[in-house]
């Protein structure tokens, strides 16, 4: 049984102290590459999908400024599915270029995509395959359907006062439930943004122990990390 291979995307250095979280990752990309936050122009976004996983596995961000990297990943998959995303923004704005306010709605555009499911988003705008859900895993299951499934989780959903963005209503734990109600079978890759500012100490501490969470959640077949512990406990259970 192989673990999902872990990337972080550092662009600003926000991952930098994130040690533990750091010891976990299979490969660490670490520049300062410019035209990346917020909007993607067309010329650069053949640069970027080169330092992208070659496959989904489990992908950090950082800033939900670079929550539109997910479109660049999801178009890689090859087969039917359905996004479920954890935001507190509806990002579903129109737009020539490719922004991390408007990647749900080009990612409709998708041969594959299905249908797209978000968890906290404080708007809801009515969208053709888009649907709406609270935190309840019997909710999200049923509108996941039986198809497998790309997760993308902003932390600025969570009440916690971590990202710099306003917060959104929905505790960890009732993020993590989903998680973990989810057959980690069907999930095809997932990526996390909502990273803090990489200057602000306490929230960055905060931020990580959030992270690592949501990764033994998503790793093993049973929630059993207490934060400040770095190491992992459990063998992985398989992700595909």
């Amino acid at each position: 049984m192989t673990s999902p291979q872990i990337h972080i995307l550092d662009f600003d250095g926000v991952y930098e102290n994130q040690t533990a979280l750091k010891s976990l990752a299979t490969h660490v990309f670490f520049e300062n590459m410019t035209g990346v936050r917020y909007v993607i122009l067309p010329e650069k976004i053949a640069e970027v999908e080169r330092i992208l996983p070659e496959r989904p596995g489990i992908t950090f961000l950082g800033d939900g400024e670079f929550h539109h990297l997910t479109y660049l990943i999801i178009k890689r998959i090859k087969r039917p599915f359905v996004l479920l995303v954890f935001d507190h923004h509806l990002d579903a704005r129109e737009g020539e270029f490719l922004t991390c306010d408007n990647w749900i709605r080009r990612s409709l555009r998708l041969k594959h995509l299905l249908r797209v499911v978000i968890v906290g988003a404080q708007e809801q705008e009515k969208i053709h395959r888009v649907f709406y859900s609270e935190p309840d895993p019997h909710k999200v299951l049923k509108l996941l359907g039986r198809h497998p499934v790309y997760l993308s989780i902003d932390k600025d959903v969570l009440d916690v006062d971590v990202t710099g963005w306003e917060r959104g209503n929905i505790l960890l734990e009732d993020l993590l439930n989903v998680l973990r109600s989810i057959p980690k079978r069907k999930i095809l890759g997932v990526d996390i943004c909502g990273e803090p500012d990489p200057v602000d100490v306490w929230r960055l501490k905060l931020s990580e122990k959030m992270n690592l969470s949501i990764l033994h959640t998503l790793i093993f077949d049973e929630f059993h990390h207490v934060p400040g512990n770095d190491h992992l406990e459990r063998k992985p259970a398989h992700m595909t």
